[in-house]
């Protein structure tokens, strides 16, 4: 089983958001699933810039 988790808080692995979120994974590794985790503050991430005149 693959587990896809991504952290938003600014805080990263400081914050409640990781108190939570670690023991959890932790649990999944432990019942053999490939753990893979994001933190939104260090991904690269822009809105979409579009045209909507008709032309």
């Amino acid at each position: 089983m693959k587990v896809l988790a991504i952290n938003s808080s600014p805080r990263m692995d400081k914050g409640n958001t990781a108190l939570i979120l670690n023991p959890f994974l932790e649990g999944m590794k432990e019942a053999g699933a490939e753990v893979e985790l994001f933190y939104t503050k260090k991904l690269n991430i822009n809105p979409v810039q579009v045209s909507l005149t008709a032309g």
